[in-house]
């Protein structure tokens, strides 16, 4: 029944969604009175073998969920890299918005975020999930080491948060050069975020925060908070230049 659902990408669900139900159900099974019986044996996490009475785990249904998977098929949709030529097109708009609206610290802070994510993201080559980890304390402590070592000037970029699962929140410290070689300004766009949050007399913290909902409270962004900027500058760089993104 579930795999008759409306899809995002298709008509109906994709086979990855459908199949959570199993886990759903047999995780209901399992935390229940007597879900551990001598009905069915599954394979446990760690290897060997576990008795359940889940019937989301019998023969039967492995088959029957194999089956689905050949009868569904999959839509893969991948996300696409960033060009060079895209990323340097994105940041000449952000540039010409930035002296057009010097006046207006509200609409400075998302073009100076916009960049930052753009440049942090490409240049660190953080997944998506990491770039909302950036934290602006500890990137703002350090500054000046980048800024004036006497041999390599860099951007310390600065991320918190659990990396490869050790214990406990880590400082993971990933240096920028200040321009590449492209002509991206690495230190040019995190300094302007930098800079913007301090006129509005914020020091320490996610460089990238939001508003919770239901609480008020200022909490770290999630990538998906993060989606509007960065699909509003590309919608527009598509708008102008459809050279560079058809």
């Amino acid at each position: 029944l579930r795999s008759l659902r409306p899809g995002r990408n298709a008509q109906t669900v994709q086979f990855e969604t459908m199949r959570k139900g199993r886990s759903a159900y047999s995780n209901y099974v399992h935390a229940s009175f007597g879900g551990l019986g001598r009905v069915t044996i599954a394979r446990g996490d760690r290897g060997g073998s576990v008795e359940t009475s889940s019937p989301t785990n019998s023969v039967w249904f492995g088959r029957f969920l194999s089956g689905c998977h050949r009868r569904m098929g999959d839509l893969w949709i991948p996300d696409r890299a960033l060009t060079i030529d895209e990323v340097l097109a994105a940041l000449s708009i952000l540039e010409d918005d930035w002296h057009s609206h010097s006046s207006q610290p509200g609409l400075l802070l998302d073009i100076a975020l916009t960049g930052a994510l753009i440049v942090a993201g490409g240049g660190a080559g953080l997944r998506g999930e990491e770039c909302p980890q950036i934290e602006l304390g500890p990137l703002r402590k350090h500054w000046p080491e980048g800024e004036d070592h006497p041999r390599a000037p860099h951007v310390p970029l600065v991320l918190v948060g659990r990396f490869k699962q050790p214990e406990g929140l880590k400082l993971y410290f990933q240096p920028l050069a200040v321009k590449s070689a492209s002509g991206i300004e690495y230190k040019l766009w995190i300094q302007r975020a930098i800079g913007v949050w301090q006129m509005l007399g914020v020091t320490s913290g996610p460089l990238f925060r939001t508003m919770a909902t239901k609480s008020r409270s200022v909490r770290r962004a999630t990538i998906a908070d993060l989606d509007n900027l960065l699909h509003d500058i590309l919608k527009r760089v598509q708008t102008r230049m459809h050279g560079v993104l058809p």
